[in-house]
């Protein structure tokens, strides 16, 4: 069973051949969990469309992280990021981080802004000049 999938915000469009229809569900569900966005995005009450979104992945130590980042130009968000792990016994799949170390979950669905320092926070980013530094 072969499917052609278009997400939701119209960014991507991935086949999918699976044997059955569980198998199908599992990864549409999967695929949806990462990169299905509606049209935008909420972050500390703004809301940022898709495309200021962007996929990045970091190499530290020799470890990957893999993030979406805000890549717009409103400075009150330059910062901002969803991290998502990887899970050990499915290796290859990811999961969206929404819940800080302590175990409390971020008010933003996940979105935070990384603060330097192995510090993270949700509450809002100071206004910066000029460019996202993320880019």
């Amino acid at each position: 069973m072969e499917v052609t999938y278009k997400s939701a915000c119209g960014r991507y469009i991935v086949n999918f051949d699976e044997k059955d229809q569980q198998g199908l569900f599992a990864k549409i569900a999967a695929f949806q969990e990462i990169f299905e966005d509606d049209t935008s995005v909420v972050i500390n009450d703004i809301e940022v469309p898709v495309s200021d979104i962007r996929l990045r992945v970091r190499t530290v130590d020799g470890n990957e992280f893999y993030e979406k980042v805000y890549a717009g130009s409103n400075p009150k968000l330059f910062g901002y990021k969803m991290e998502y792990g990887s899970q050990k016994e499915n290796k290859g799949h990811l999961f969206p981080k929404r819940k800080d170390k302590d175990g409390t979950y971020y008010k933003n669905g996940g979105w935070h802004k990384w603060e330097g320092g192995g510090q993270a926070t949700d509450t809002p980013a100071p206004a910066a000049k000029g460019k996202n530094p993320a880019f």
